[in-house]
């Protein structure tokens, strides 16, 4: 699964919680239990809002907030048709 992947390469950097920004981090910790199957109730990994050095910034794009998030890492955003296709 390219998600599932993509969640495992991110979270296994070493020191990710100093590299990243800790709403995403939780996000991603959050997506990695669903894909495991494991309930986490009332709990959503989306995420529209997000801090960082100029503040609380607000995005409408999930994707435009994971770019963000993950621009000073070595990792790829899984394309949309390789999600889509987890999904299905």
């Amino acid at each position: 699964m390219y998600l599932e992947n993509f969640v495992e390469k991110v979270l296994s950097i070493p020191d990710i919680d100093k590299k990243i920004n800790s709403t995403f981090l939780e996000r991603l910790t959050v997506s990695k239990k669903l894909l495991e199957g494991t309930s986490v109730e009332d709990r959503s990994s989306r995420s529209p809002f997000f801090l960082n050095d100029l503040g609380v910034r607000y995005t409408v794009s999930p994707k435009e907030f994971t770019k963000w998030s993950i621009k000073n890492l070595n990792v790829t955003l899984p394309s949309t048709s390789n999600l889509e296709n987890d999904l299905t």
